[in-house]
């Protein structure tokens, strides 16, 4: 992966991507909790205003 700086859209869009791969690698009973964390995670990603400063 190049080292170019990346806006905020582009980091906040790569992180919700590594989310929901860790989201489908977590399928267990006793990883819920995890998940629910995950999808808390994805939440306050779309609650920053998209031109908050990084």
């Amino acid at each position: 992966m190049p080292n170019l700086p990346l806006t905020v859209a582009e980091r906040r869009s790569e992180a919700e991507r590594l989310i929901q791969i860790a989201r489908r690698l977590l399928d267990r009973p006793d990883e819920e909790m995890v998940v629910n964390y995950l999808d808390h995670a994805i939440e306050a990603l779309n609650m920053i205003e998209p031109d908050s400063p990084s």
